[in-house]
């Protein structure tokens, strides 16, 4: 029986013991990222922790509705190319990543969806689209 709990600890033991993220780190996913997480904390935590964008071929459906909402770049592409510790320079609008050649494509967000990453999340983004720019406080009224 596998122990699929402690599977993602288990690959690399050693290197598992201390992950070191630097604030712009990317995450490359290899198969569906996200499924089956229905949760907002979960896109909260890597937002939380410094991570802009999540790369995979396929993304479970809410977390990749939640990733854009909450202002995470979700992209969907072939990620054969990436390597550990690869420098990648993102062309968000022409949907391509560089490495030392072009390495993947992806269809680029719309640029609605580029301003609500931009603005932190829709709320953000909504709240910025209102004639007048509220304070926190009357933000919160107008929720309530």
């Amino acid at each position: 029986m596998i122990d699929q709990k402690n599977d993602f600890a288990k690959r690399d033991p050693i290197k598992n013991q201390r992950v070191r993220m630097i604030t712009g780190d990317i995450i490359v996913c290899n198969g569906i990222f996200g499924i089956g997480s229905s949760r907002e904390q979960a896109v909260n935590t890597l937002l939380a922790v410094g991570i802009p964008m999540v790369v995979a071929p396929a993304f479970g459906r809410i977390f990749f509705r939640n990733a854009w909402n909450l202002g995470l770049l979700a992209i969907e592409a072939d990620i054969e190319g990436f390597r550990e510790g690869l420098t990648v320079e993102c062309l968000i609008n022409e949907g391509r990543f560089i490495a030392e050649t072009s390495l993947a494509d992806f269809y680029p967000p719309s640029e609605q969806m580029l301003a609500v990453v931009r603005a932190g999340g829709r709320l953000n983004y909504i709240f910025n689209q209102l004639p007048e720019n509220p304070s926190p406080k009357e933000k919160e009224q107008r929720i309530i």
